[in-house]
């Protein structure tokens, strides 16, 4: 059985991850197509599975983030400072020759860069 409500602003990470820890097993997951929802649920569902599904997709905030949205967010925001910052701590007067001192800011960068990966 699939249950089909309109809505068309959702975060679909987060918005599953709350019809599942209501549900648990009984949906196998949602879709959503032409501003409606749609939530499948496994084999036969009781009339109270599909009431508590409707009243999450009508009460979700699509502004919520699941914790990993959160730690992309984070991440993203700890990379777009640390660009800004490339090199900045970088002692240029230890580098006399202008294209060495270039290379070691881009190396520089680039070291930030592969520690904000997850």
């Amino acid at each position: 059985m699939d249950i089909s409500i309109e809505r068309a602003d959702i975060n679909l990470e987060s918005l599953d991850a709350d019809l599942r820890a209501a549900l648990g097993e009984a949906i196998s997951g949602i879709s959503t197509h032409a501003g409606f929802v749609t939530v499948h649920f496994i084999g036969k569902s009781i009339p109270t599975d599909a009431q508590t599904a409707r009243q999450i997709i009508i009460n979700h905030d699509p502004d919520k983030l699941t914790p990993a949205q959160q730690g992309q967010q984070e991440r993203a925001a700890k990379l777009i400072s640390l660009r800004q910052q490339k090199g900045n701590d970088l002692d240029s007067a230890k580098f006399a020759d202008p294209l060495l001192n270039e290379l070691a800011r881009k190396v520089a960068w680039l070291e930030q860069e592969i520690l904000t990966r997850p």
